[in-house]
């Protein structure tokens, strides 16, 4: 990974954040794919995600008391 740090903007608010590496990827994986197919319906999420060889990514973001 070239830079680990990360600016997000969630809605006009920017946070810092920083990439943590993930200790179970296939559990990460899961967990987002759970996500969105409860989001956006199992029709249009499908196990490619997993097959695909997809990396979830994972932010900590800095909040004003940190």
């Amino acid at each position: 990974m070239a830079d680990p740090n990360a600016r997000v903007v969630i809605e006009g608010h920017q946070f810092a954040g920083r990439h943590q590496p993930s200790v179970d990827r296939d559990a990460d994986l899961k967990r987002l794919v759970e996500l969105w197919r409860g989001k956006y319906g199992p029709m249009w999420v499908q196990d490619w995600y997993f097959e695909r060889g997809r990396e979830p990514v994972k932010l900590l973001l800095e909040t004003a008391g940190n």
